[in-house]
């Protein structure tokens, strides 16, 4: 008898350890999931690839070269010395034409990155200097410097296209081998999901608690992503504009948390379900009879 109730307990140790293990990996996979699916709506959502790219172009570096086209310019018009050059392009920087002109240079720079392969675009340098031309006219009269409109709006146009090859930069084609990768994450996740909770459900005492217990987990996981990657956005880039990478990195991490919420009112459907079942299954299930009270009650003392 003692030795039958060793040989239980050992058992009964043995399937509690591999439960937790298996739970472990349903956990795990519940992740791989919830992350492949985000990111694969992410690869695809060429809205918010595209604002993420206008914020992180809008860095120094990219700010600092489209000026340099408009200082090459101004120096190449004629009878412009270093300083003076110096002089407009810095009071031209404060003007909210130029903001303009460098959101037009940055636009049709991403539009060339989303370009599809094989298809050669270039980006009308010159054209978003043109904007540019009357301040520039403007500032050199406040100087006392007359230059002929003609000569800066030629010199302006002296400034070469950048072409671009998409073959080799389009976002389009990264995105697309971004996506065949995670749709495989996706699909190892549902896997990992289907065998890890199948099994779970096998180890368990209670198999329709368990399958409301991992309906919870999942509902849980998917909630907490979304609540984490909304605050993990804010706390890169808090106030918004703190830094063009921060600003991108912000935007790209807080959109499409609809996945989560999606994959949680899934899971909390299921949970909801399996309870209304159980309740149902309860109040259906007969009352155990009552045994009759074969006790006799008789008088001790006759009246």
């Amino acid at each position: 008898m003692l030795h039958h109730e060793q040989a239980v307990g050992k058992a009964l140790s043995a399937r509690r350890g591999a439960l937790f293990i298996v739970l472990w990996a349903f956990g795990f996979a519940t992740t791989v999931l919830l992350i492949g699916l985000w990111g694969r709506a992410t690869s695809a959502d060429e809205g918010t690839l595209a604002q993420t790219a206008v914020d992180m172009l809008t860095a120094e570096e990219v700010e600092d070269r489209f000026f340099d086209f408009v200082g090459d310019g101004l120096a190449s018009a004629e009878g412009l010395d270093a300083n003076v050059v110096g002089a407009v392009f810095a009071k031209m920087n404060q003007h909210p034409e130029a903001r303009n002109a460098l959101n037009a240079l940055i636009a049709q720079t991403v539009t060339a990155l989303f370009a599809q392969p094989g298809s050669a675009v270039e980006i009308d340098v010159s054209g978003s200097l043109e904007p540019l031309i009357p301040i520039a006219i403007a500032e050199l009269q406040q100087r006392g410097i007359e230059v002929p409109e003609a000569a800066i709006r030629d010199s302006i146009a002296e400034v070469d296209a950048l072409g671009i090859e998409p073959a080799a930069y389009s976002i389009v084609e990264v995105t697309h081998r971004v996506q065949g990768l995670l749709t495989w994450v996706v699909v190892l996740g549902l896997l990992g999901l289907a065998v890890s909770g199948s099994l779970a459900t096998v180890l368990a005492e209670d198999r329709v608690a368990m399958a409301r217990n991992l309906a919870i987990r999942v509902a849980l996981s998917a909630a907490s992503f979304a609540l984490l990657f909304q605050f993990g956005g804010w706390i890169l880039d808090p106030d918004g504009g703190r830094t063009p990478l921060a600003t991108g990195g912000s935007t790209l991490i807080r959109s499409n948390g609809h996945v989560f919420v999606i994959v949680a009112a899934v899971a909390s459907g299921v949970v909801a379900s399996v309870t209304l079942m159980v309740r149902r299954r309860r109040t259906e299930r007969p009352a155990p009879a009552r045994e009759p009270d074969t006790d006799d009650t008789r008088e001790l003392v006759a009246v």
